[in-house]
């Protein structure tokens, strides 16, 4: 497409960002239904189309799309490809290019023996000894082959270090270091006069190695690289680059929604560039490290046939081709290198890149972020695998104020593609354009910070996301997944994104670390702090400390007021425990023990004789209020007590709620709507392990069963519900949000059928013999679990018209959280209402996965088999047994039928 016909078409950026939440929509749906519709064709009797017209809304047939585009509806492979302007982004001190070499040069230490003349450490006398880096040295070479040489000379003679010294430039001003280098330099053979020589030499031929020689011309990045590793120990430059890219903490909005694009295949890999681990951590924390293929080196190389399996990708891959900065072994650095990248490593990128091969065929999406894709061993690749029918998705920083118009940029960067793909032999028989048409990608680029959304543009800004709080990528991609959200129908909505609003709400945005890096906020805007550093305090024990107690208040959330310290050790929350634990002990700091952290927000163990017990949070327990209200109440009562938090969260929470401070509200306001969305969100996380043995206890059981997303569930459960006769629904689940979301559907496809709930309990309790007593605390469960219903569905349940079939059709027990474990759905269709072997060979179906009491994490997969079926039947009718002998059950005659 001619660059003048997409700016002409008003396409550009905003139809850029919609197009590309198109591509990145069906791939999530097209994860789910290769499965669907071709392993369990024979069971839904449902076409992939068809799937698809039920999944997503009309919007998605009508979006506009570039021109020549000639099935967007069309598979593909959807890889980011991320580099260092992503982190830098949101750090000034995560350093591009020509800033980056210079504080990798300041990182090298020449010598550290450098004597100061006078003075003396006060307690031994001892001379103070400074370090020379190379920086330092390279700069005074510099200069120093610039003074006339016969003032050198005559120097040299009188032993005058002055004169030297009065012929520098303003920023070589430590007279001890400069007198060292002077009295060096005049030594024709000593270390540093070979030192500066080999440097300049290797500097001179990689300029004569260009097209025209300019003595002038700045080194780029990786010839300076190459040249540090000819002049010095290799060792030493992987040194120097560890100490500055070895920060894996640091939360940015961006990067949490693209671990969640990546664990829920909207992005099937990411390719990341980057020597930093901002990214590697929040996988790790989304996704699980065993639930996603991570490759530093050839050893973690895997061929494609382990990667793909019928037809889709089975776990996300993450692969870090100049390695990453905790493994300084992986680094590469120079051009050598680049073209020495590990053979099983481009064998495995060029597979994946490469998939005319693969059935069903697939397009690649390209999407770059912080990348000039000029990676000259990435870029052979591209050459060789990507065709016209690719697509290039490039975001690029754009500052209207500073930069050139923003539709010349664009161009410019379409036409750098020229080089990576047009043929040298035919760069001169037709049109630049035509060619750029014939054997290029499709380009679409997309800007950020000239040109992103505004508050009021963004549907979820009812979480109160403003922008001047952000860097310019959190809120593009912020955007991005909007705009994905809105092209799903209510039933198949994408997972939420609250928990990550949440954390980017406390330590992912610009005000956070202003406070963090102690910047004077007073009579200033968030204009003036577009250059923030990344603050210590990300890798310092308190960091660590407040990151957990604001996990536990998330996890307290998500269960509706209850943590158990057996698993909050055992996840997430327990690796982060151990690095506080870790840190404080070399910090030399007493560190909490996790039950005392625990009761400074106010968790106490319903049984206080035993403090591993289930903990309940009080607050929530209020009876006389609105459950939204409660949730407000206790967001601010932690803002406002500070409970337990570190100097820096306690100062950042009193900004939040100064009235002065006029963007306060929107904070608080913020938190507050994401915690209210993440009490009625579904409270697991899948973390799938496509190479786990755990499910091979089943009969006929294979990797296409497990349900990989929210979306794989919730079409196995549309499917079952409106492909199928059903007599009975038999679930076991935390508080059956889900079977909220479909009661309306089982209304309407299957009135019939009764949905037997077992939930966990949402009020504190014993079972009494008193069958009273266990009435009134059944009716006040279940006045809870109506209101939380309600937040799904409020329009169905609110309907009068339905509550005569809600009350005949859904029927509920409580079963204590401990034990609450094996989670199921089984769709059910009875003969005369008895379980036959003909009925649970043809017409039975389940979902199965075992959710240790109040843990997070589930592994779900689908059931059709029928010694399956009954093994689950087995867990369901003995679960209903237990309930029953311990009179948790208020109307035995309604579940006869599992007794």
């Amino acid at each position: 497409m001619s660059s003048d016909k997409l700016y002409d078409m008003n396409y550009f950026p905003h139809k850029s960002l919609e197009y590309l939440a198109s591509q990145l929509a069906l791939n999530h749906f097209y994860g789910t239904s290769l499965d669907i519709c071709n392993n369990r064709k024979s069971k839904f009797k449902i076409e992939e189309a068809k799937l698809r017209e039920d999944v997503f809304t009309k919007k998605l047939n009508r979006i506009q799309t570039p021109e020549g585009v000639k099935d967007h509806l069309g598979k593909t492979r959807n890889i980011l490809v991320i580099g260092a302007g992503a982190s830098q982004n949101a750090f000034s001190d995560l350093y591009l290019a020509s800033d980056a070499q210079e504080e990798i040069e300041k990182r090298i230490i020449i010598t550290d023996q450098i004597i100061h003349p006078k003075r003396r450490r006060k307690n031994s006398g001892e001379p103070i000894k400074e370090s020379l880096n190379l920086n330092y040295f390279l700069k005074f070479y510099k200069c120093w082959h610039g003074i006339d040489s016969n003032t050198r000379e005559e120097a040299k003679k009188s032993k005058n270090l002055n004169v030297i010294n009065k012929e520098l430039s303003s920023e070589l001003d430590n007279k001890t270091l400069n007198d060292h280098i002077i009295r060096e330099l005049w030594n024709e053979n000593s270390y540093l006069n070979s030192l500066g020589q080999k440097y300049y030499s290797e500097v001179r031929k990689a300029r004569l190695m260009k097209s025209e020689y300019d003595k002038e011309q700045a080194i780029d990045f990786e010839t300076s690289l190459s040249i540090l590793a000819e002049i010095i120990p290799l060792s030493q430059v992987r040194d120097a680059i560890q100490k500055l890219y070895q920060c894996s903490n640091g939360p940015t909005l961006f990067y949490h929604l693209v671990a969640h694009l990546l664990k829920h295949r909207f992005i099937d890999a990411i390719i990341n560039f980057n020597f930093d681990e901002l990214l590697d951590e929040i996988l790790d924390e989304e996704i699980g490290a065993n639930s996603y293929d991570k490759v530093l080196s050839d050893g973690d190389c895997k061929p494609l046939k382990d990667l793909v399996k019928d037809g889709r990708l089975r776990q996300p891959l993450y692969i870090k081709p100049h390695g990453t900065a905790s493994h300084k072994s992986s680094l590469r650095f120079t051009k050598d290198q680049y073209h020495e990248l590990p053979s099983d490593m481009r064998i495995m990128i060029t597979d994946f890149l490469k998939t005319s091969s693969e059935k069903p065929k697939k397009k690649i999406n390209l999407i770059t972020v912080g990348f000039e894709l000029k990676s000259i061993e990435f870029n052979e690749i591209l050459s060789e695998t990507l065709n016209a029918d690719s697509q290039i998705f490039n975001f690029f920083y754009h500052n209207k104020d500073d930069d050139d118009d923003l539709f010349e940029v664009d161009i410019r960067k379409k036409e750098d593609l020229f080089d990576i793909f047009v043929p040298s032999h035919e760069r001169h028989k037709q049109s630049k354009d035509h060619l750029l048409d014939t054997y290029c990608p499709r380009y679409v680029g997309i800007p950020h910070e000239s040109h992103i959304p505004e508050d009021g543009e963004l549907e979820i800004s009812r979480d109160f996301h403003s922008k001047d709080f952000y860097n310019s990528l959190d809120t593009i991609f912020l955007s991005l997944f909007d705009q994905i959200s809105q092209f799903f129908n209510n039933e198949f909505k994408p997972r939420g994104i609250y928990r990550h609003l949440i954390i980017s709400k406390i330590f992912g945005n610009k005000l956070f670390r202003c406070v963090a890096n102690n910047y004077d906020l007073k009579g200033r805007s968030f204009s003036d702090f577009n250059k923030i550093k990344l603050p210590s305090y990300f890798h310092r024990s308190d960091y660590y400390k407040d990151r957990v107690l604001i996990e536990v208040l998330i996890i307290a959330a998500t269960n509706h007021g209850k943590v158990n310290s057996f698993s909050l050790m055992d996840g997430y929350v327990g690796l982060l425990y151990s690095k506080y634990y870790e840190l404080s002990t070399e910090e030399k700091k007493k560190p909490k023990t996790f039950n005392e952290l625990l009761n400074s927000l106010d968790f106490f163990p319903r049984n206080p004789q035993n403090k591993f017990s289930t903990r309940f949070l009080p607050r929530l327990n209020e009876k006389s209020e609105d459950i939204q209200t409660v949730i407000d109440k206790v967001v601010d009562y932690y803002l406002q007590s500070k409970k337990g938090f570190s100097v820096t969260l306690k100062k950042y929470f009193s900004h939040m709620t100064d009235d002065t401070f006029q963007q306060g509200a929107i904070c608080v306001q913020g938190l507050k709507s994401a915690f209210r969305n993440l009490f009625f969100s579904d409270n697991a996380k899948i973390k799938s392990e496509y190479r786990s043995a755990r499910y091979h206890i089943f009969e006929k059981y294979s990797v296409v069963d497990l349900l990989p997303t929210e979306l794989s569930i919730n079409a196995t459960y549309y499917l079952a519900i409106t492909k199928h006769r059903l007599t009975h629904i038999a679930v076991v689940a935390d508080y059956g949000l889900r079977v909220a979301k479909f009661l309306p559907l089982i209304k309407e496809n299957n009135p019939q059928a009764i949905v037997f709930l077992i939930a966990q309990e949402n009020r504190k309790g014993k079972s009494k013999s008193s069958t009273d007593e266990n009435s009134e605390l059944y009716k006040a469960q279940m006045q809870i679990t109506r209101h939380n219903f309600e937040q799904v569905d409020s329009d169905f349940f609110k309907d009068k018209n339905n509550d005569e079939w809600i009350k005949n059709h859904l029927r509920i027990l409580y079963s204590p959280v401990e034990q609450h474990n094996h989670h199921m759905t089984i769709f059910a269709s009875m003969d005369n209402g008895k379980f036959t072997q003909k009925s649970v060979n043809d017409d039975f179906q389940a979902i199965y996965y075992y959710k240790w009491g109040l843990s997070q994490e589930i592994d779900p997969v689908y059931l059709n088999e029928p010694s399956n079926i009954k093994f689950v039947l087995n867990l369901f009718k003995s679960q209903v047994e237990e309930l029953s002998k311990n009179n948790r059950i208020e109307t035995k005659e309604n579940w006869n039928c599992w007794l």
